[in-house]
């Protein structure tokens, strides 16, 4: 009879203790679930790979963050163009300003006579008719006025003379024979002087009148005239032009050859150098590659004559009232020409009008 008491006692502890295992056994076997849903643990140093269902059920108790949005990847800014200037001119220089000195880019080698040089156009674009030519007003109004002085070089005090005793917009034409003083070059450039070069032409009355061995000759043959020229353009450098005046002659029977006369034209304007023809009034043949081009208007000592020079230097003066302007040609440095066109020149502002440089007067 002991046992039935003995269980009423114990009976509500046992029930108990059932109830107790039976929620840890069914705790058990729900942590048993969701550790086989959420896979092994990762070993050491072993990235944690969750399973489907593990990412799934993380969607699901976590909040979503979407990430940020990725910043944009700079723009490079854009590649700048290269801008490649066309040919820049040089400004002309302040009247009386010296001439630019031979620049070696401006020149090429002579190929028939070593150690000369011959002018050329710059990479650049720039010709030597800019680059030698005298400073003048950038606008002028006035009628203008301009004298080519030639014979310079061969006598050398009367050279001198015209140098120094001439205003700067009086240009010089210097001969390719007896070029013996370069100095009295340099010194024309510092007074601000711009140069023309010779070449000799076959003139009128040749040959009574004789241009020298080196001349352009209506009978020579195409390569000596090709050389003749060649010698003559590399007698010195740093010459804005040509002109074809040597003391009276001034080339009339090779210019009146035509086709000649413009083959020499088209190599000085393939050269990049002004023309000044010396026979007065004087028009350019027919090509289409002259170079620019001008003829002067009248010759101002012949004869050279005080009253006669005077006389001639008022006819310049009309002519350049009637149509703008005009050129003179003096055909030598003699002392009386020199101090007549000095005089002169000094008194032009006074009756309103403007002395240039010849190759003011020459469009490009």
């Amino acid at each position: 009879m002991a046992k039935p008491a003995q269980a009423r006692r114990f009976g509500p502890v046992l029930r108990s203790l059932a109830a107790f295992w039976g929620v840890v056994a069914v705790a058990a076997i729900g942590l048993g679930g969701v550790l086989h849903n959420l896979g092994p643990l990762p070993h050491d140093g072993e990235a944690h790979v969750p399973t489907p269902q593990a990412a799934a059920h993380a969607a699901a108790i976590e909040p979503s963050h979407p990430a940020p949005p990725a910043a944009p990847a700079p723009v490079p800014p854009p590649a700048e163009t290269p801008t490649i200037p066309p040919p820049a001119l040089a400004r002309f220089p302040e009247p009386g300003a010296p001439i630019a000195d031979p620049d070696p880019a401006l020149l090429e080698a002579s190929t028939a006579f070593e150690g000369q040089f011959l002018p050329r156009i710059g990479a650049d674009g720039t010709p030597p008719s800019r680059r030698y030519a005298a400073g003048r007003a950038p606008a002028e109004t006035r009628p203008r006025i301009a004298i080519l002085m030639a014979d310079i070089g061969p006598a050398a005090q009367a050279s001198e003379d015209a140098i120094r005793g001439l205003p700067a917009p009086v240009s010089f034409a210097v001969p390719p024979y007896g070029v013996r003083a370069p100095h009295l070059l340099d010194l024309a450039r510092a007074r601000g002087h711009e140069l023309f070069a010779v070449v000799p032409m076959e003139p009128s009355n040749y040959p009574l009148n004789d241009p020298g061995p080196n001349a352009q000759f209506t009978f020579a043959a195409p390569a000596a005239n090709a050389r003749n020229l060649e010698w003559a353009l590399s007698r010195f450098t740093g010459y804005a032009g040509v002109t074809a005046v040597l003391g009276r002659m001034h080339g009339e029977r090779f210019a009146n050859a035509t086709e000649l006369h413009a083959a020499v034209l088209e190599e000085f304007a393939r050269r990049g150098l002004l023309y000044l023809d010396p026979r007065p009034g004087a028009a350019p043949p027919r090509s289409p590659r002259l170079p620019p081009f001008r003829a002067v208007d009248l010759v101002v000592d012949a004869p050279a004559v005080r009253n006669e020079v005077d006389e001639r230097l008022g006819q310049l003066e009309r002519r350049a009232r009637e149509t703008g302007s005009a050129i003179g040609l003096a055909e030598g440095p003699s002392p009386m020409v020199i101090d007549r066109i000095a005089a002169w020149a000094n008194a032009l502002p006074v009756r309103g009008y403007a002395l240039v440089p010849v190759s003011a007067l020459i469009a490009p």
